[in-house]
């Protein structure tokens, strides 16, 4: 049996991480593969234990808010993980970044090794100090000198295409695009909740990852501006303790957090909500918040502040409205539009339609799964 083995540099508890690799990893077991699976900690994908080898190291999460931290902790994990890797023969290997270290730490491969791009992540570390500029430029150079070490590509979004065909020496047609979306099972909940009629108090939430990508004083700030909202906050991160103590020190009653929840929990928040919203930084403007996918899926209301890649994709779809100034006076008059509006009281088929017909995952995969498999 061939063997196809996957390095990521962050615990497969982060639902981006675990969404991102599902469908190809079923797609792999429905071909007869042997999945190998390289982890930086215990976590496991649930129900798949007797289909998956885990080989992981015996860490935790850090959620240090410290990017010196961070790295060298980050630093340490993956130059373990991958010599690990390279101690073993694979027909196939898939190294997953946003873990810059693991580019960094990979080698010449006698087999097929793809680099699976979930984020350029060398161009979104903040350049502001003189250190971090020299970091920034020095993290580029390698990332991109590395890129020679990989046979394909795979990239999220059209701006991650048009960057790695600009840079690397690889033919076009090896640098293959396999979206992020939402997986069918998750799409079939999300799409079918019914809306929710009766509350007398709007509903507007954040789900997803809670760092400093996100930066989400505008939020809280806003909340302390239209006490005749609920504003609700689900998901976890390195930034969730700073959220938590912010909405603390202003007191606000109308403003809550919930962590990391269970996705029949999730599926409460989506039913009561309104209006959704999403944030991304400047800095990150090739990526697309892979929540965005699901917020569409339900058809409701968004609102998103920032630029690039994201403000793109929103151009296809109807029911938002974007934001390009990430401060509070711009959110608050944007939500008050939207109330004044009334336009969070309409729900978009066309949005559930257009990702049910172009986003969902697992075909994505089984499309594209033949050319990256490819000679």
């Amino acid at each position: 049996m061939k063997s196809i083995a996957f390095v990521t540099g962050y615990s497969l508890e982060l639902p981006a991480i675990s969404n991102r690799l599902l469908p190809i990893i079923n797609e792999a077991l429905d071909h007869k593969y042997h999945v190998i699976i390289y982890s930086p900690s215990q976590a496991r994908i649930p129900n798949f234990d007797h289909l998956i080898e885990y080989r992981s190291l015996p860490r935790s999460i850090n959620n240090s808010r410290s990017f010196y931290v961070r790295a060298l902790n980050e630093l340490y994990s993956s130059f373990i993980l991958m010599k690990e890797v390279y101690n073993h023969n694979h027909d196939i290997l898939f190294v997953g970044i946003p873990s810059i270290f693991l580019l960094f730490f990979s080698r010449a491969f006698p087999s097929l090794q793809i680099l699976d791009v979930r984020d350029i992540a060398w161009e979104y570390i903040d350049d502001s100090n003189p250190i971090k500029y020299i970091i920034k430029r020095c993290f580029r150079f390698i990332g991109l000198k590395k890129l020679r070490n990989f046979d394909k590509i795979i990239c999220t979004n059209p701006s991650e295409i048009n960057y790695f065909r600009k840079r690397s020496r690889l033919h076009d047609s090896n640098i293959i695009l396999l979206s992020n979306g939402i997986r069918n099972e998750q799409y079939t909940s999300i799409s079918s909740l019914i809306q929710n009629k009766f509350s007398d108090v709007l509903n507007i939430s954040y789900i997803g990852n809670i760092s400093t990508a996100q930066s989400l004083d505008n939020f809280v700030l806003a909340a302390k501006c239209l006490p005749h909202v609920n504003f609700h906050i689900v998901g976890a991160g390195r930034d969730f303790s700073r959220i938590t103590a912010l909405i603390a020190s202003l007191e606000l009653s109308n403003c809550y957090t919930y962590g990391r929840i269970p996705w029949p929990e999730v599926l409460d928040i989506y039913t009561k909500t309104d209006i959704l919203f999403a944030q991304l930084s400047h800095t990150f403007n090739t990526a697309v918040p892979s929540k965005l996918y699901e917020y569409l899926a339900t058809g409701k209301f968004i609102i998103y502040s920032g630029s690039g890649e994201a403000k793109r994709l929103l151009t296809q779809f109807q029911n938002n409205l974007v934001i390009t100034k990430p401060d509070q006076d711009t959110l608050v008059s944007a939500i008050q539009s939207v109330i004044d509006s009334g336009n969070y009281l309409t729900i978009s088929n066309f949005n559930k339609n257009l990702i049910r017909k172009s986003f969902i995952r697992e075909l994505n995969v089984k499309n594209a799964f033949p050319q990256i498999l490819s000679s």
